[in-house]
């Protein structure tokens, strides 16, 4: 077998003063040692760059500026009708009343014709105590139904403009 070579042995180990007397050259000069930088306190704030917070009094306060007005997407027809429809209602709720008042006067005409112990008076003519109490269920019908139109034409009116777009 062959045999084994001998290991290299270790080249001396040079002291630092031996290494920078042979080559001053090659290593850096040392760095200064500086004491540790002194604690500043941190600056004190800027008031004049930084405003002040906003007063919740005051904002509240302060009239806000005035949204655009929107854009209104009815249809132009709508507000005619709706405005003629109010009228209409008004107006049947007038002839309600009024007929509701003429069945009243026709049936106190028809009481009058009465005594107090049911019978006519005397000298009174059954027709015309007929004719007073027809009267006055006519204008009791009338009322009621001029009354009723009002309400639906109303209700429709309202209905109208709250589903319109």
């Amino acid at each position: 077998s062959p045999a084994a070579a001998p290991a290299p042995s270790p080249a001396p180990a040079a002291s630092p003063t031996a290494v920078a007397a042979a080559s001053p050259a090659a290593l850096p000069a040392p760095a200064p040692v500086r004491p540790p930088p002194a604690r500043l306190a941190p600056p004190a704030p800027d008031l004049a760059t930084h405003p002040p917070p906003p007063d919740p009094v005051a904002a509240a306060l302060t009239p806000r500026p005035a949204a655009p007005a929107p854009t209104s997407s009815r249809p132009a027809w709508i507000k005619p009708v709706v405005i003629g429809a109010g009228v209409l209602a008004a107006g049947l709720v007038g002839a309600s009343v009024q007929q509701g008042l003429k069945a009243r006067g026709a049936y106190a005409d028809a009481r009058a014709l009465v005594g107090a112990n049911g019978v006519l008076v005397p000298g009174a003519d059954p027709a015309t105590h007929a004719a007073l109490v027809d009267r006055g269920d006519t204008a009791s019908q009338n009322a009621r139904v001029t009354g009723g139109a009002a309400l639906l034409t109303a209700a429709a009116a309202g209905l109208l403009w709250w589903l319109s777009p």
